[in-house]
């Protein structure tokens, strides 16, 4: 196993913080019988050879040797190393599903993760039910073998365990394949999951049940559930995000789920609610006149920004992403200054 692993010029590729020597190492960590090793070397490989989101040279070069290891059976924490390729074929999940989806034009290390896509579907099948999970999950990013991908995800729509009924369903929705029936589930985040297919597959054609499961889900109905990989989990703001698939044909009705949930989102959360609702409630440019020129709906938006501070952070610190945000509808870029906005004649 891993033949060839040092035949490759590790010394004249990079990776986040220097040269990559020590990729090799982590690589064959990966099969230590030692669980701390493994975690160890899993943790460098996530922060070096992609590094928060950004792909580096060494990086396509790692990946045949991680399918390598994925494919053997007595390979321990293959969940992981499933998370990590998928991580390497598309970077943060949420700025592809937010801004580029489907992908235009992948990069070298997507093709190369994309060699593996017939052992995810093998994965499918797995006993592990994290294993499935994360293969359900990775084929989601490989529009180009969705016919061979979705014939092996649709059976998996009537399985037990919901969170892979789940992961299952938004993979398919992002293939091109249907997975409705869900939206008549009794698990809640199966219906969501079955939303947010329809929401990319119907786009403003998405049905008013769809459209109810994602403004009941971005006004906080499922909240966060760990197990389903998207947006880690983040379901409400998955939810907001699939929103601006559907346009504001159905959403208007909705619009103060929105508002609701402005109070209790900070960080990335709140970039995707307050986009949404901004997005909803400033179609066109602000319109002149100030505050009092402004509709109910804009009105309301602005009140619930001065209201909830945690909004405007991350960590407990301003969040400059969100001031930029807000700062591209026109309107003033801070809370105290949004607050005199709202004051002035």
């Amino acid at each position: 196993m891993l033949e060839g692993l040092d035949s490759v010029n590790w010394a004249g590729l990079r990776h986040a913080y220097g040269k990559a020597t020590d990729v090799p190492g982590q690589i064959r960590a990966l099969r230590s019988a030692d669980s701390r090793e493994r975690e160890a070397a899993l943790d460098q490989l996530f922060f070096n050879i992609i590094h928060q989101g950004s792909q580096t040279d060494a990086a396509p070069y790692a990946v045949p040797f991680l399918l390598e290891i994925l494919a053997a059976p007595d390979t321990e924490d293959r969940a992981k190393v499933l998370e990590l390729l998928a991580y390497l074929a598309t970077g943060y999940d949420h700025e592809l599903l937010e801004y580029g989806w489907p992908f235009e034009g992948p990069g070298e290390t997507h093709r190369a993760v994309r060699a593996g896509v017939p052992l995810f579907r093998e994965l499918l099948r797995d006993e592990e039910p994290a294993v499935r999970i994360r293969a359900a999950y990775a084929l989601a990013w490989f529009p180009e073998n969705a016919a061979e991908s979705l014939r092996s995800l649709v059976p998996l729509l009537a399985a037990a365990d919901e969170l892979l009924v789940a992961t299952t369903t938004v993979a398919v929705g992002l293939l091109g394949g249907r997975a409705d029936a869900g939206l008549a589930d009794e698990r809640p985040v199966v219906r969501w999951a079955a939303a947010i297919a329809c929401a990319h597959v119907d786009g403003q054609e998405a049905s008013s049940a769809a459209v109810d499961e994602l403004l009941a889900a971005a006004a906080g109905s499922v909240n966060h559930v760990r197990g389903v990989p998207f947006m880690d989990g983040d379901l409400d703001s998955y939810a907001a995000v699939a929103l601006r698939r559907v346009g504001a044909r159905q959403v208007d009705a909705g619009f103060d789920r929105l508002l609701t949930r402005i109070p209790a989102v900070s960080g990335e959360e709140a970039l995707s609610v307050v986009g949404v609702a901004l997005e909803i409630a400033f179609p066109r440019d602000l319109p002149g006149g100030g505050y009092q020129a402004l509709n109910r709906r804009q009105r309301g938006l602005i009140d619930q920004l001065v209201r909830s501070p945690d909004v405007w952070l991350l960590d407990g610190a301003p969040f400059d992403r969100f001031t930029s945000l807000v700062e591209a509808y026109r309107l003033p870029a801070s809370r105290d200054a949004l607050a005199d906005y709202t004051m002035a004649p």
